[in-house]
This record gives structure tokens, C-alpha cells and sequence, in this order.
């Protein structure tokens, strides 16, 4: 039987887009197994945590360079050759100079060419740009980031497939765990924005200061996961790598908010949506795609550099005027982004094997 080796070395403790994406895929894998037709194995880091299901039902190995480092272009390689690997999937934005075996790529989005350093776009126009044009599929997760990366390759966007992320049903939620953060039920917001310059964290605070102004007495406190210098009035909890709070932060907020001002997806949004939340989200492509089924009284869209309008959110939503997303959306949303869909759209990209 053929061997694929997934790149799933992004995959951690901390929940994050390009690793949840990845497990996905693994998911999807699990409910297809008999049906695959290949036998996957997925490259882990060697640092990582002790992964369960669904890791531990297939093949697994491991590397020691780190992500992106040029240690990687020499390591992973002979993994593909010690293995007697197929077919090489990248599932990220790791590149290889010389690949001995057919790869395929996933590229999420062109975020660092917009927002990164010197160094990263250096490393994009060449060693990656060469990589995603000799795949032999490229996948990416949205038809924004689908037809960028079609005009940055100078391809038809045809010939690159839309993986979407997937969703698994949100955690019960444990409203006792919000005592300890000195917080109450539907009497606070929620963002999950890091301090990267493209999630805009900046703009919401700014515009959460402006709002706490204005509500005087009665403003809600802002709990965020992110840690920046203290702003009044909002609470920096740090990584959150517990499930049932995470999704109690979401669902029990009297809204969750992302300003983000560039995205290749926009995984949180839809998290939240998912979750019954209400919502605030930046007025750009990918949101207006993955949040496509949500009625317009159930999400407040506001243009991402807007400080007064973002302000005026924390109001609407303060005040009632946009609704939670209702159960029936939820489970739209879960089963149009399930990891057998992901995983089915995969195996579409591999073939023939």
C-alpha cells in the first residue's frame, strides 16, 4: 500500500488554525480509514505534546529541526526516503528546495507577504513560491486566499482546490469556571485577537476604551487571551488550552469580538458562530465567506480600522441588538465544515496516488 506522509508538526497544546486544520484532516482520515486506499502517516515534532486520538491510530515519526529552519530541508528528506513515503503533504508553509517524492501544498493564505518581515518575504518569493509551483496539487482554505495565491503564483485559480477548515461541536459549557476570573455570565465580552499586527488587537482596545468612556458605570469588562500592557477594564487571561473554558468564554460573553484586518479564513469567527455567541467581526473577505449562512441580525460587521463603529458594537451588542446565532445555524455550519468533507477533499488532491 502507498504511504503519504502528513506534515503535522504545527500541532500542539495551544489550539491554533494550521494545527486544527491538521487534525481535521486526521479525523476525516479515522472516519474514511477502510476506504482510504493509502496509508497515512503523519510527521510530528519531536517536542510536541503526547498526542491521543486521533494521532494514535495511525503510523506516527518524528523530527528534530525546528519549523522552517533549513535543518528541516535536510531532515525531512531523508524521513521521506527512511519511510519509503509516495507522496509528501505539506500542510503549512514549510518548503522544501529539493523534495526526492511527488508533494502536494497546502497554503493557508499570503499573510506573511502583507505583514512579515524582510526575511519571510524573501523566503515566500522564493523558496516557497518554487515549492507551490512544482506541487503536484495545491490546496488552500478559502476562495479569498484561493484567488490571491493564484495571482501571486501568476496561475489559474482553477487548478488550486478550497480544503475548508473543520469544526467539531463546541465543548459543554461550565459557567462555575468564570467565578475565577471574576467575571459573570452575559456580562462581559470576548475576543480571541493575538497581538500580531494583522489581528488589529490595537484598534479593539482603543475602541473598547472609547466605549468604557462612554458607558461609565455600567461597561462591561473585555476578557481577552492575548497579554498587552494594562488597558482599564480588560482582563489578559493568556493562552487558553482548556477546551470547556474556552467555549464558556465564548459562549457565555455578551458577545465575541475579532477585528482582524486580514485573514485567510478566519477560523474564531466561525468557532463562535458554532457556539450560539453573538457577534462583531471585522468587515473583510474571508469573514463575510465562512460566516456566509448567518442571518444579518445575527452578526454586527464593522469596517477594521473604524475605532468609533467598533466602539458602537460594544454598545449594540451590550444592548441586545444582535442576536445569538440559533441552533439551526450551528448545525449548518457544523455540517457544511465537517473533517470528512476536509478529509474527502484531500484525498481528491492526492489521486492518482
Amino acid at each position: 500500500m502507498k504511504k503519504v506522509l502528513l506534515d503535522a508538526r504545527m500541532v500542539s497544546e495551544i489550539p491554533h488554525g494550521i494545527a486544527k486544520y491538521v487534525e481535521g484532516i486526521a479525523q476525516g482520515f479515522l472516519q474514511m480509514k477502510s476506504e482510504l486506499g493509502f496509508e497515512p502517516v503523519f510527521l510530528l515534532s519531536e517536542k510536541g505534546p503526547i498526542l491521543s486520538k486521533p494521532w494514535s491510530e495511525f503510523s506516527v515519526v518524528t523530527a528534530s529541526s525546528p519549523f522552517l529552519s533549513p535543518k528541516e530541508w535536510v531532515e525531512i528528506p531523508k524521513i521521506l526516503d527512511q519511510e519509503k513515503i509516495d507522496l509528501y503533504h505539506s500542510t503549512s508553509l514549510s518548503a522544501l528546495p529539493f523534495c526526492p517524492v511527488p508533494h502536494v501544498l497546502t497554503l493557508h493564505d499570503l499573510n506573511h507577504l502583507h505583514f512579515g518581515g524582510l526575511d519571510k518575504k524573501i523566503y515566500y518569493n522564493t523558496v516557497l513560491k518554487k515549492f507551490a509551483r512544482s506541487a503536484r496539487a495545491l490546496m488552500t482554505v478559502s476562495e479569498f486566499s484561493r484567488t490571491e495565491i493564484a495571482e501571486w503564483l501568476g496561475m489559474d485559480a482553477a487548478k488550486i482546490s478550497v480544503t475548508y477548515n473543520s469544526f467539531d461541536p463546541p465543548a459543554d459549557a461550565d459557567v462555575k469556571l468564570l467565578a475565577g476570573y471574576g467575571i459573570q455570565h452575559e456580562k462581559f465580552f470576548f475576543t480571541l485577537s493575538g497581538t500580531k499586527s494583522h489581528k488589529n488587537l490595537g484598534a479593539l482596545l482603543e475602541a473598547y476604551s472609547l466605549y468604557r468612556e462612554q458607558a461609565g458605570a455600567g461597561a462591561m469588562p473585555l476578557v481577552m487571551t492575548a497579554q498587552t500592557q494594562s488597558t482599564p477594564g480588560v482582563i489578559g487571561l493568556g493562552s487558553v488550552s482548556d477546551p470547556i473554558l474556552l467555549q464558556t468564554l465564548i459562549s457565555q460573553s455578551r458577545g465575541f469580538f475579532f477585528p482582524s484586518l486580514y485573514e485567510g479564513f478566519g477560523r474564531p469567527p466561525v468557532e463562535a458562530a458554532i457556539a450560539g455567541a453573538r457577534l462583531a467581526v471585522s468587515d473583510i473577505p474571508p469573514h463575510r465567506e465562512g460566516l456566509s449562512m448567518l442571518l444579518p441580525a445575527q452578526v454586527r460587521w464593522v469596517q477594521p480600522k473604524d475605532i468609533a463603529d467598533w466602539a458602537r458594537a460594544f454598545h449594540d451588542l451590550s444592548e441586545g441588538r444582535v442576536e445569538r446565532v440559533s441552533g439551526d445555524i450551528s448545525s449548518k455550519l457544523l455540517s457544511a465544515y465537517s473533517s470528512l468533507s476536509l478529509a474527502r477533499e484531500v484525498v481528491k488532491a492526492y489521486q492518482p496516488l
